[in-house]
């Protein structure tokens, strides 16, 4: 008994081939005989429908995929197209000259965000930044992940960070010198290297204390450093395979060449070729 909806539906049960008739074989029940009537129809479906196509097709027809394609045994076979050297230089070029088209998209999207962006950090986050820096060296020297410069070696500058140099006089005057006073704002904002309103501004105008719209603006500045950082990475990548591909235009010219340097995670193999005269 099966059940379907609300209803018990009985499942009759056919009989199996007699023991008379086994030498006949398997005994078809009806869902066997309508399986293969359905798969009959349906090839008899798709025989009608090549043979009308076949007799209205137009003879003069034509598509792009015919130039590369050949009927072998009444089958379609795809012919590859050899290049010749000239073509694939040609390849090579136009692939070099997008890449480098695509540098300069890449390299003008970035002048315009630094030019709305400013690179300026406030003195605690740049001091917090540099006792992290300490902390971490100090760690990795202590397991020996970062082996001591030798002698003679040069060793990697860190990156320098904006800084605002105020000149004065005197030793006095540097003694007794008072930023805020300088700068003419409260002290409670000097921390900031950026949106440092002066004394007048603050005195004239209402300052708005919405937190929302601050987070919403200090949200903003992320994603835009985040775009930026992102699009800085994106250019070295492009500028790695502009070079990649350089070389690889250059290996196919004639000439002796000697491997200057091995392949690293910035930079591709460099070669060197030996000068010829030419007569």
């Amino acid at each position: 008994m099966s059940k379907k909806g609300h209803f018990y539906i009985r499942t009759h049960k056919e009989r199996s081939q007699p023991q008379s008739g086994k030498k006949l074989g398997f005994l078809e029940k009806k869902k066997d005989y309508l399986k293969r009537s359905r798969d009959h129809w349906n090839k008899e479906k798709k025989l009608r429908k090549l043979k009308n196509e076949a007799t209205f097709r137009n003879p003069e027809e034509f598509y792009f995929g015919m130039e590369n394609k050949v009927t072998k045994d009444g089958k379609h076979v795809t012919v590859k197209k050899h290049l010749t050297e000239e073509e694939k230089k040609l390849v090579a070029t136009r692939r070099i000259s997008y890449i480098n088209l695509k540098i300069t998209h890449e390299q003008k999207k970035i002048e315009r965000l630094r030019s709305k962006l400013h690179f300026l950090i406030s003195r605690d986050e740049e001091k917090g930044n540099d006792e992290e820096e300490e902390e971490n060296e100090e760690r990795k020297r202590k397991f020996n992940e970062l082996p001591k410069q030798k002698k003679g070696k040069k060793t990697k500058q860190k990156e320098k960070k904006p800084r605002h140099i105020i000149y004065v006089d005197s030793i006095e005057e540097a003694k007794n010198f008072d930023a805020a006073e300088n700068f003419e704002t409260i002290p409670e904002l000097m921390n900031r290297a950026y949106n440092r309103p002066k004394l007048t501004n603050l005195q004239n105008q209402v300052v708005l204390g919405n937190l929302s719209k601050r987070k919403k603006i200090e949200n903003l500045r992320k994603k835009k450093y985040q775009e930026l950082k992102e699009r800085i990475a994106r250019l070295s990548r492009l500028k790695k395979i502009a070079a990649t591909l350089e070389t690889e235009k250059n290996l196919t010219q004639k000439g002796t060449r000697k491997k200057v340097k091995k392949a690293t995670i910035n930079h591709p193999e460099i070669y060197k070729w030996e000068t010829e005269r030419k007569k």
